[in-house]
């Protein structure tokens, strides 16, 4: 009993590394495939845009679905 217990604790910590990990890899690709224009300053607009890029830095439509707040996505 307490084999399984172990096993099964360790399985969800591995589960959780293992998305960890996608999800950096998600934003990395994400951040290397966009467009050059958006990493430009061109105005206060664009200074607003990397303001709220940084503070959402990680954050993923899949994310917002989970904490069923669809205003992002």
């Amino acid at each position: 009993m307490l084999s399984s217990s172990i096993a099964r604790l360790m399985s969800v910590i591995t589960v959780g590394m293992v998305l960890t990990f996608v999800r950096m890899i998600v934003i990395w690709v994400d951040r290397r495939t966009e467009a050059p224009v958006m990493k430009e300053r061109i105005n206060a607009g664009s200074d607003r845009f990397f303001v709220d890029e940084e503070k959402r830095l990680g954050d993923t439509e899949i994310d917002s679905i989970l904490r069923y707040d669809f205003d992002d996505v």
